[in-house]
């Protein structure tokens, strides 16, 4: 817990100041326990010049001069616009660890570190740094540094008094025979020339910290192989964020089979741990040994198309806190999974996978993909979702799968099941095209439109999602007439109606004056016992109404999608109708009594119109 406590206390003063000239003077001051890193700048006011320039006070003097370093990065947008550097700069903090021992033990205490920068030509515009905790990953707001203030005395050396090493190029050409490890430092660069081949003698691997460029042609292709016909080589691995942006092309591997170095394991023959914007294309992985995975990905975002993937050893494609774009694969013949996600959230597309002994896709551990236009033939499963997991999957083919879609919830730690939102996609000609456990559920539409929003990334303007928990029993709906239960239950909202019909509320603000065209409200519910129900979104103007889709079985949503004109709205209605004549025996009295109508909300999302 105290760990945790530390590694988020991520605090940072920043300032920005006129400088000499068309300088702009930036200060940042750490004062937390945790460091971040400096990933980007955004400027937003009266444009200066086309292409500012950002230098580090790497020699401390405090005043810009020709020894200060610049800045790489490219500057993206125009109002506002941004720099995005081409590796994160590092603001590491500093620890208090001279104070008194308290209770036996080291009081530590954060202490405060100062960077200086120098951003010229930007004019007048306003500077706002974009930072992010260089452990937990989430966005650090700065806070703002009065003007005139002190800077604090330093309670360590800066990290800016130590020299930069410098990095080395490597080429690799022709036929390379590799009988020991090659290891690359963050500052090391590796190019592999279009149509080499490496060799590698068992247990040998090639760990990168530094940028890996190899780039082949079709008709050059580069080979990754083992020079023992009976025993695998190691692993390839990109390691950390000086292998950011990497590429490989037209590379084949195979006859891998993974490795631990430096304490770090290697669970696939190709590995990327803690890297960015990675490209992968038009290669071929196959024949891994020994390795669980064929690629496998911690904590990075990547793209990965265009390539073929046969006879895994056991999961093809592995990602573990990953995120970024399969598409346009063959996937083929896996001993396991073709692509195994945990608290993952890559788009998956156009991809050809068949013939795998375990699933297609397997979704889980709080995982949410988009899987978008996939073929999935001859797995055991074609795809599974477990574990809390939320993919949604829209236009995918699952055909002679022996269950084309399984939910189910395979780690009780997670709580619940699985729950895809199922958009136009063919789940016919499988064994079992369905199957749910009753942890599970899922949300079935025939309409691509919300699948659009989620793939083009727009952010709702508002949403709604429901958690069981102690704080609230219904997050503010109420119920009136015949409602005799409003309560969140697992992962929805749970009303009950009795012998009359009955609705379900709330207040709500939305202001959608000014668009240009009707807002989508999208909301995913599930009935049993209904005769009807109806979704009404007041406004001072007047309401809007939409039939319910009744689905009669709980496990089984459906969407209800209202068009909204652009109007301010103040409160959203559901209407419920409860089936006469459905009765249930009262055991063991031996009498009937009417079934109550029940009704299940997932949540909603309320939509801008597209661009």
């Amino acid at each position: 817990r105290v760990l945790g406590t530390w590694l988020a206390d991520a605090e940072l003063g920043f300032a920005a100041a006129p400088g000499p000239g068309d300088v702009t003077v930036l200060d940042f001051e750490t004062r937390g326990f945790a460091g971040m890193d400096l990933a980007g700048l955004e400027l937003s006011g009266p444009r200066g010049a086309d292409h500012p320039v950002l230098r580090m006070d790497r020699n401390l003097n405090g005043i810009p001069d020709r020894d200060d370093p610049v800045v790489a990065g490219v500057w993206q947008g125009s109002a506002p616009r941004r720099f995005v550097p081409a590796t994160p700069v590092p603001l590491l903090s500093a620890w208090r660890t001279g104070q008194p021992y308290r209770d036996g033990q080291p009081a530590l205490a954060p202490g405060t570190q100062h960077y200086r920068f120098f951003l010229s030509g930007s004019g007048s515009s306003a500077v706002r740094p974009q930072l992010v905790n260089r452990y937990t990953g989430e966005a650090v707001a700065p806070k703002p540094w009065q003007a005139g203030s002190a800077i604090a005395p330093a309670v360590s050396f800066s990290p800016w008094q130590y020299p930069v090493p410098q990095g080395r190029l490597y080429r690799l050409a022709g036929n390379v025979h590799l009988t020991a490890d090659l290891q690359l430092s963050a500052s090391d660069t590796l190019v592999i020339e279009p149509g080499t081949t490496l060799r590698l003698e068992p247990e040998v691997s090639i760990i990168s910290r530094g940028r890996v460029m190899a780039v082949g042609t079709a008709a050059r292709p580069i080979l990754l192989t083992r020079a023992n016909a009976r025993l695998p080589w190691g692993a390839f691995a990109l390691q950390g964020p000086g292998a950011d942006s990497s590429r490989l092309s037209f590379v084949t591997f195979e006859w891998g089979g993974g490795a631990m170095r430096d304490r770090i394991e290697y669970s696939g023959m190709v590995n990327l741990h803690r890297t960015r914007g990675v490209v992968i294309d038009h290669s071929v992985f196959r024949d891994n040994l020994r390795s669980d995975d064929t690629f496998h990905a911690l904590h990075s975002d990547f793209t990965l198309r265009d390539s073929h993937f046969l006879r895994a050893n056991s999961d093809a494609i592995d990602l573990d806190i990953s995120t970024g774009l399969i598409a346009a694969n063959t996937i083929e013949q896996t001993g396991g999974d073709a692509i195994d996600l945990m608290t993952s959230t890559p788009v998956i597309r156009d991809n050809l996978i068949r013939g795998s002994n375990d699933k297609g896709i397997s979704v889980g551990e709080a995982s949410r993909p988009f899987i978008l236009d996939n073929h999935i033939e001859g797995c055991r499963r074609g795809i599974e979702v477990k574990d809390q997991s939320e993919p949604t999957v829209l236009n995918n083919v699952l055909v002679h799968n022996g269950t084309g879609l399984y939910e189910d919830r395979k780690n009780w730690r997670y709580g619940g099941g699985g729950w895809a939102t199922v958009i136009n996609s063919t789940l016919g000609e499988n064994t079992d095209s369905l199957r749910l456990d009753s942890f599970s559920h899922i949300t079935v539409s025939t309409d691509s439109l919300v699948g659009s929003f989620r793939l083009a990334g727009l952010q709702p303007l508002a949403s709604e999602r429901f958690e069981e928990d102690l704080v609230s029993s219904a997050d503010g709906w109420k119920g009136t007439g015949g409602v005799t239960r409003v309560e969140k239950i697992g992962r929805a909202l749970h009303a009950a109606v009795e012998r009359r019909p009955g609705s379900i509320g709330k207040a709500v603000s939305w202001d959608l004056r000014g668009a240009a065209a009707p807002a989508t409200l999208v909301l995913a519910l599930a009935t049993h016992s209904l005769d009807s129900g109806e979704v009404r979104v007041f406004s001072p103007d007047g309401e809007f109404r939409q039939p319910v889709v009744l689905s009669n079985d709980p496990a089984v949503f459906r969407q209800t999608i209202l068009q909204l004109p652009p109007r301010r709205y103040t409160a959203i209605v559901i209407t419920l109708s409860p089936s006469p004549r459905i009765e249930k025996l009262v055991r063991p009295a031996g009498w009937t009594e009417l079934k109550p109508g029940q009704f299940w909300l997932q949540g909603y999302d309320l939509y801008r119109p597209f661009p």
